[in-house]
């Protein structure tokens, strides 16, 4: 029988299958064992398996109601809870739920735009110091990469930022700042909710095959580190009631490949 640092490190290998197996079979023997339980809720998380990663911590927090992890859990599901009341509204179907994107890399882009403009002006400053730095082609030089570039960026970040993702009984609803995707349930074959590895930068995304070949199939980031929509737990729970319960499955499973083979696949 394995322990748990030994499941840890088939974890770290990235087989979460033969993982699953091995808690199993250790719980089995111990249902109250929390070590075992904590790493099965990670899983959980790891493969986009969210209802069951609830379940699990509600069944450590009644094992040991004082147990840290738990407790920051259940503060981390409050906020995803007023995420949900915060960044999706009603959708005008009236029967669904608009999930609004965070300007992530947008953000990220107004940062370095105001720490260009920061050291545009100590390089002025510098010229007081440094005479050189006065002639006005290096001063042009500064102002264009300090400046200029980062709001180019800026620019193009916000025109190929997502607006929001809509979820309703006819289908999804992808809107940029220049464009409207949309699927409808009918024409999707299949949802699959692929991970990747286990690990700190572990991969998610809900992938749209739609039964048409010759149209692309469409991926949707729901890396919480990484994705520029909240709530993804309630927007996977969407996708759920209106088309099913998604495949799970490894970005290297040979199913996915097969899936796609061929085919291009737009990501969000």
């Amino acid at each position: 029988m394995r322990h748990v640092k030994d499941i840890q490190k088939i974890v770290d290998h990235g087989d979460s299958s033969e993982a699953h197996v091995a808690l199993d079979e250790l719980l089995d023997l111990g249902p109250n064992n929390i070590d075992a339980l904590k790493l099965k809720a990670r899983l959980y998380r790891y493969e986009g398996r969210f209802e069951k990663e609830v379940a699990t911590w509600n069944q450590i927090i009644s094992i040991d109601r004082e147990d840290p992890d738990a407790i920051g859990y259940f503060l981390q599901k409050q906020i995803e809870d007023r995420e949900f009341f915060y960044f999706t509204d009603a959708h005008s179907s009236g029967d669904g739920r608009r999930f609004l994107a965070y300007p992530r890399d947008m953000l990220s882009m107004v940062t370095f735009g105001l720490m260009g403009c920061m050291l545009f002006l100590i390089s002025n400053k510098l010229t007081v110091v440094y005479a050189g730095l006065a002639d006005p082609s290096i001063l042009l030089g500064f102002l264009f990469l300090f400046v200029l570039l980062p709001w180019v960026f800026i620019i193009i970040s916000y025109f190929k930022s997502l607006r929001y993702v809509g979820l309703s009984s006819k289908g999804l609803e992808i809107v940029t700042r220049v464009r409207t995707v949309k699927l409808l349930w009918q024409d999707v074959e299949k949802v699959f909710l692929v991970h990747g590895a286990p690990g700190e930068n572990f991969g998610l995304s809900l992938v749209f095959l739609l039964k048409d070949r010759e149209r692309p199939s469409v991926e949707i980031d729901i890396n919480p580190a990484t994705s520029v929509l909240r709530a993804l737990p309630y927007f996977v729970k969407e996708v759920k009631k209106f088309f099913g319960e998604p495949t799970f499955i490894g970005n290297e499973d040979p199913v996915m490949d097969e899936a796609l083979s061929g085919k291009k696949c737009i990501t969000y």
